[in-house]
Order: C-alpha cells, then structure tokens, then sequence
C-alpha cells in the first residue's frame, strides 16, 4: 500500500504542480491575451491613423496634381498671351510704319498739290492777263472801228447832207 500511496502521493504531486504549471500557463495566457488585446489596439489605431495618413496623402497628391495642371495651363496661357502680345506688337510697329509712310505720301501729295496750284494761279494770272489783253486789243480795235466807222458816217452823212438837203433828217442825226 504504500506503494500505492506513493504511487498516489506521486500522483498528486504531479496533479498539483501540472495545476500550478496550468495557472501560471493560464496567467501567462491571459498576460499574453492582454498583451494581444493592447497590442491588436495599437495596431488598430495605428491602422486607422496609417488610413487618414494614407487619405490626407492621396489628398494632397491630388491637389498637387490639380494645382500642377492649374500651374500647367496658366503657363500655357501666359505663353498664348505672349504670343499675342508680340503679334499685336508686330502688327502695330507694321502699322506705324505704315501710316508714317502714308503721312509722308500726304505731305509730299500736299507739297505738289500746293506747287501744282501756286502754278496753277501763276497760269490762270497770265492767261487772264492774255485774255485781258486780248481782250483790250480787241475793245480798241472795235473803238477804233466805231470811231471810223462813226467818221465814215459823218463824212456821208456830210456828203449826202452836201448833195440834198433835207431839214428833217437833221432831228434823225442829232436823235
């Protein structure tokens, strides 16, 4: 029998330490299940807060993008206008140049027109003064026509005064 009880007391023995191994396992569980616990928290947070990260960064890569298009297009733009510039530049400078060389042409075609005019009343003075002359020429040939036609006249009508007399034609001639 004591074989037995020792075999029994063994037993126990051992029931008791696999107990005692079993309760430090089981706290080593459960310090380890809340280890677990905390850490699967930490994580969780973790993960959670890498997500908004993640969000905010996908964000901010789109805005950046957005503004690099934005960026993109206002250069082009600028270019566009500067383009624009130059040839309004261009076509301006062309039209000065232009309507310098038309200022010119008016003031040369002013020149000759003022020489063509002042030459223009230097001919019409002469020929006025031709036909005036003219004019003049003819009057005194006409005067002297008249006077001689007017003595020629008077010397018939002398003559046929001479030749008969006639009282009445007296109030004819001197009418």
């Amino acid at each position: 029998m004591q074989k037995t009880l020792t075999e029994a007391e063994a037993l126990q023995i051992r029931l008791q330490n696999e107990l005692a191994v079993e309760e430090v396992l089981k706290q080593t569980l459960l310090k380890s299940k809340e280890v677990y616990d905390a850490t699967k928290l930490e994580y969780n947070a973790a993960k959670v807060s890498f997500d908004i990260k993640q969000k905010e960064k996908q964000e901010i890569e789109r805005q950046v993008f957005d503004l690099e298009k934005n960026i993109a297009i206002h250069k082009n733009s600028i270019e566009n206008n500067e383009r624009d510039i130059q040839r309004i530049n261009d076509s301006l400078l062309s039209k000065e140049q232009e309507f310098l060389r038309a200022n010119a042409t008016v003031d040369q075609l002013s020149s000759t027109f003022t020489a063509k005019e002042a030459e223009l009343n230097e001919a019409r003075k002469a020929r006025s003064a031709e036909v005036e002359s003219g004019i003049q020429g003819s009057l005194d040939k006409a005067r002297k026509g008249a006077q001689a036609l007017g003595l020629d006249l008077d010397v018939a009508l002398n003559r046929v005064s001479e030749k008969f007399y006639f009282p009445q034609m007296n109030k004819y001639i001197e009418a």
